[in-house]
């Protein structure tokens, strides 16, 4: 029979005085005693790591205990057409819809500082337009003017309203091929380099 190890020693005998006590695993070990001289360092060490090991469950533990959200998984919109109001996206707004979905990654973004921002707002406002939209749809663009002239061109109806702040960027907002209003935003400092409007639509 295999000679246990002072670290799987320390394991099974804490487990064993956790059972009887009803301590907790971690308690068990802090009370362990050191019973050979000889193996004092490695039982400390072991009794160490034991603490680390406890420490990460507990911590594990908590974790789920926090359950949240981590980020936007998606939105998803409903369609008289949903075929045709992906095409339109993807025309339009260079969305890349293809299959019935489409996959935007944070991590093709430039700016660092890239993020989503999910806001409850009054039930009465008139941001979203038409009191019977219940949400609006907030794009990044990296040349808010260059896609607005194609828009124009396109025929897409704009709302003549537009916000500009220094700090937060430029907006403006245009209406999908099902009555949607879509909120437009180019984010300060985001004109680094040619626009892929610049070459016409994806």
């Amino acid at each position: 029979m295999p000679r246990m190890t002072p670290f799987g020693a320390l394991v099974r005998s804490a487990t064993l005085r956790s059972q009887k006590t009803h301590q907790p695993f971690a308690t068990a070990v802090r009370r362990e005693p050191r019973r050979h001289c000889c193996h004092q360092q490695s039982q400390t060490s072991g009794t160490d790591a034991i603490q680390d090991l406890v420490g990460l469950r507990r911590e594990r533990l908590e974790a789920r205990r926090m359950a949240r959200v981590t980020g936007i998984g998606g939105v998803f919109l409903r369609a008289r057409d949903p075929q045709a109001l992906g095409a339109w996206y993807k025309r339009h707004l260079g969305v890349p819809y293809d299959d019935g979905f489409a996959k935007l990654n944070w991590t093709e973004d430039p700016d660092p500082n890239a993020c989503t921002v999910w806001a409850p707002f009054d039930f009465d406002t008139t941001y979203f337009g038409s009191d019977k939209q219940q949400a609006m749809v907030n794009f990044r663009v990296d040349d808010l003017d260059a896609l607005l002239s194609d828009l124009a061109a396109s025929g897409v109806e704009i709302v003549p309203e537009r916000s500009e702040d220094d700090a937060l960027g430029r907006f403006a907002w245009v209406i999908d091929c099902e009555g949607n209003r879509v909120e437009l935003w180019e984010p300060p400092l985001t004109k680094t380099g040619p626009s892929v409007h610049d070459h016409g639509h994806p």
